[in-house]
């Protein structure tokens, strides 16, 4: 039973961490894309 219950633990920390490691790709995405366009928007 420990060792089920283990497996379920790492599965569910290891979907979290991808999960976390997306978020901050695309958070890093957006901001590249925004420091390289121009201040306004507007001007595209």
């Amino acid at each position: 039973i420990r060792i089920v219950r283990d497996i379920k633990v790492i599965r569910v920390m290891r979907v979290i961490r991808v999960m976390r490691v997306i978020k901050v790709m695309r958070a890093m995405r957006v901001i590249t894309s925004v420091l390289s366009s121009p201040i306004s928007p507007e001007g595209n």
